[in-house]
């Protein structure tokens, strides 16, 4: 809210007032209509004097910001717990696969020594048959 008014103007030859930028920049965001030109901020030399209705509406807008940065507060939060216990529970579904590739795999390795193993005493067995006739 008004970064760019406190920033000092190079050309400037008045004395720079960083407390008069800022609140002519609030003046601005706190206009409700176009017409109405006395909001009720005054500056003096160490204070800055409201009215009810300019105290009212700047703490709206103070509210308002808060409010928002609860969220994105609160939505980062949430973003970084849940991401936490998504990457646990993908840790937990790749052990749990590793687990079954290689269960699966010893299946596949003792079907196929099985297999070879019947095929040798099946030939074993039609060579003797062979030379026994």
């Amino acid at each position: 809210l008004g970064m760019k008014a406190l920033k000092k103007k190079k050309n400037c030859p008045k004395k720079f007032n960083p407390a008069k930028a800022l609140v002519h920049s609030v003046k601005g965001s706190l206009k409700m209509d176009d017409n109405q030109d006395d909001i009720g901020i005054q500056v003096g030399k160490s204070k800055v004097f409201l009215k009810r209705e300019a105290y009212d509406a700047l703490e709206r807008l103070r509210r308002d910001k808060i409010t928002s940065s609860v969220v994105v507060i609160q939505k980062n939060a949430k973003c970084y717990v849940y991401r936490k216990h998504y990457s646990k529970a993908c840790r937990a579904i790749l052990s749990i696969q590793c687990f079954l590739r290689c269960a699966s795999a010893k299946n596949e390795v003792q079907r196929l020594r099985k297999q070879h193993r019947s095929i040798i005493i099946q030939s074993y067995w039609r060579r003797y048959l062979s030379r026994k006739l």
